[in-house]
């Protein structure tokens, strides 16, 4: 996904899966999970016309509940640094107009300076190596507009996740305010970490 991932003994190579973690990933993490993914887009609070980036898309399946409830107005990039996801995107994403698909790193992509309103963070950033987040961070916060929402959800136990404690100083050393964040414990996930950002 984008940005570099760390790969740890017993993790997944995000961009060359096996037969077993893309089944896996697919089956449970994506169909088993697509209606958790609804539920929570509904709550996010959009009105249908807002220019969306899914950072790290991986195979659509929150995309694909973003693209539901835009209108011909509203748009849905999805970004990833693997070609194996953005595949699985394109082929969940193929009836949806109004979706544009990026292999590339954020940071590298040429995109103008206040150009999308809302940026998805979804069990992402934690992957990414610690030092190259604040990187990561700082080029999403220069593509959302003014009072443009960053919405991120991050496991935070400490063998496979990172502090709310480091999300929310990433967040402040780019220039978004925490409006809203929560740690609670998921089942299956363990402890996470919901937050919702504003650029002012």
């Amino acid at each position: 996904m984008s940005g570099e991932r760390v790969r740890k003994r017993g993790t997944m190579d995000f961009d060359n899966p096996t037969i077993l973690e893309a089944f896996c990933m697919e089956w449970f993490g994506n169909r088993l999970a697509s209606p958790l993914y609804m539920r929570y887009v509904s709550k996010l609070g959009l009105t249908g016309n807002e220019r969306v980036m899914d950072f790290g898309c991986g195979g659509g399946v929150l995309a694909k509940q973003f693209a539901k409830i835009l209108n011909h107005d509203g748009s849905v990039t999805c970004l990833d640094t693997s070609a194996f996801w953005l595949a699985k995107a394109k082929q969940r994403l193929k009836r949806f107009q109004q979706v544009d698909f990026a292999c590339r790193d954020i940071t590298k992509l040429n995109i103008p300076d206040s150009s999308y309103d809302v940026v998805s963070i979804h069990f992402v950033l934690h992957d990414i190596t610690p030092d190259r987040r604040a990187e990561i961070i700082t080029a999403l916060a220069r593509i959302l507009k003014a009072k443009g929402r960053l919405f991120i959800r991050e496991p935070t136990k400490a063998s496979h996740g990172m502090p709310a404690a480091e999300i929310r100083a990433l967040m402040r050393t780019a220039g978004l305010k925490e409006k809203n964040g929560i740690e609670r414990r998921c089942l299956f996930l363990g402890p996470v970490y919901k937050g919702v950002f504003e650029k002012s």
